[in-house]
C-alpha cells in the first residue's frame, strides 16, 4: 500500500468512527442539536473519501520499487553466466526408441536404434579421451549414446525388474526374451556397456545402458562409425504398475554439451 492510500484509509476510518460516536451521543443527549450536524458532516466527508479511494487512488499504479544494489549484482552475474553457455547441438546420430508393450506386469523390450545418416564417417572417441580430443570442429566425432531407465517399485520406474546385467550379443537376428538382460546388436565397431547404477535407493535404481566407442588400441587410430551402419541397444524387463515414466537418451560428444532427449511413457493395465 502506498503512502497516499494509507492516508486516505486513515481518514475513512476516522470519519466512520466520528459518525458512530455522534450516533451514540445523539441517543444519550437527544436535546443537543449540534451532534446530528457533526455526524452528518462526518458521513459526507467519509463518503467523499470513499469515492476518492475508489476512483482515483485505486487506479493509480504503484511504482515498482527500484532494485537494490544486491539484486542488481545478482542479475548481472546471472546474465553473464548464462550468456557464456552454448545450447547443446542437435543429435549427430539418428535415434529411434520403441517399446514392445506398455501394459503393467508384461514382459517388455525397450530398444533404441542408432543409425549414422550423416553421409560421412564418424570418429568413435572413447569417453575417457573426450576431454583431450575436444576441438572446435566436432561434427565428425561421436562418443556414446546412453539409455537411462528407472527400475524398481516406485512410481517413476518403468521396469519392476530390480536388477539388470549386460549380455554381449552381436547377432541382430537373435531373439531376446530374458528378463533383466541388456543387449547390444550392431553392424559397427560400437560396443555395449551397462554403467554402474546411479540414483539408487530402496525402491528405485536408475540404469544407464550405453552404446559407446571402443577403447583406442595401443597402436593405430580410433575406430569409425561408417555411413549406414547402426547399433541397437535393448533392455528387457517386466513393466511396473500403472503410472508414468520418463526415459532419457543422452548423446555424448567431445567438446560440446550432451544432447538429451526425454521420452514420457504411460504404463497401463
Amino acid at each position: 500500500m502506498s503512502g497516499l492510500q494509507a492516508t486516505f484509509g486513515v481518514l475513512q476510518a476516522l470519519c466512520t468512527f466520528v459518525v458512530a460516536v455522534c450516533e451514540l451521543l445523539a441517543w444519550v443527549y437527544p436535546t443537543v442539536a449540534c451532534i446530528p450536524v457533526v455526524g452528518a458532516i462526518a458521513a459526507v466527508v467519509g463518503l467523499f473519501v470513499t469515492l476518492v479511494i475508489m476512483f482515483w487512488v485505486g487506479d493509480r499504479k504503484a511504482k515498482e520499487p527500484q532494485a537494490s544494489s544486491r539484486e542488481k549484482f545478482v542479475e548481472s552475474v546471472k546474465n553473464g553466466l548464462l550468456a557464456g553457455w552454448d545450447d547443446p547441438p542437435p543429435a549427430l546420430v539418428k535415434y529411434d526408441i520403441s517399446r514392445s508393450t506398455d501394459k503393467a506386469g508384461q514382459l517388455c523390450t525397450i530398444s533404441v536404434r542408432g543409425t549414422n545418416e550423416t553421409g560421412h564417417d564418424l570418429v568413435l572417441i572413447p569417453q575417457e579421451e573426450t576431454t583431450r580430443e575436444a576441438s572446435a570442429d566436432v561434427s565428425d566425432k561421436w562418443s556414446r549414446l546412453t539409455l537411462s531407465v528407472a527400475a524398481g517399485s516406485d512410481s517413476p520406474c518403468w521396469f519392476s525388474t530390480p536388477t539388470f546385467t549386460y549380455e554381449a550379443n552381436r547377432v541382430p537376428s537373435q531373439e531376446k526374451t530374458t528378463e533383466g538382460k541388456a543387449y547390444l546388436e550392431t553392424s559397427s565397431a560400437v560396443v555395449g556397456k551397462l554403467l554402474t547404477p546411479n540414483g539408487k535407493r530402496d525402491n528405485l535404481t536408475t540404469y544407464d545402458f550405453a552404446a559407446t566407442a571402443p577403447a583406442k588400441p595401443s597402436t593405430g587410430s580410433y575406430a569409425v562409425f561408417k555411413p549406414g551402419e547402426f547399433f541397437v541397444i535393448s533392455m528387457v524387463g517386466i513393466v511396473n504398475k500403472t503410472g508414468e515414466s520418463v526415459l532419457q537418451l543422452i548423446e555424448s560428444r567431445p567438446g560440446v554439451l550432451g544432447c538429451v532427449q526425454k521420452h514420457t511413457w504411460k504404463r497401463v493395465e
